[in-house]
């Protein structure tokens, strides 16, 4: 399945499971910032990982985010003022890297 159905039917099951998905951005909003993810059906496993954190974050809520299936981690990592973080002793803290691969190069 390339990439850009991965997208389109977790992005559905949300729309699905979640009461007002849409609370504070719109669905179109969403859209465009999918149609503007570069080569989307060419990343790899962690960088669709990557960019699937990245637009959960702009549905800024709390209990909507996006978990890495391939990666065992107890936490929510999240996406917030352009960086990865993750939630350690009750603080958040940037990651460096998420699998080996770093969060930077996305």
């Amino acid at each position: 399945m390339k990439n850009s159905e991965i997208v389109k039917n977790i992005i559905a099951v949300a729309e699905k499971e979640h009461k007002n998905l849409y609370h504070d951005i719109s669905k179109e909003e969403i859209e465009k910032y999918i149609a503007k993810i570069k080569n989307l059906d060419n990343l790899s496993d962690i960088e669709l990982d990557y960019e699937l954190i990245k637009l959960f974050a702009l549905f800024k809520d709390l209990h909507t985010v996006y978990e890495i299936p391939k990666i065992n981690i107890d936490q929510d990592i999240r996406f917030f003022k352009g960086k990865f973080y993750i939630v350690q002793a009750d603080k958040w803290r940037e990651l460096s890297s998420i699998g080996g691969k770093s969060c930077n190069v996305v």
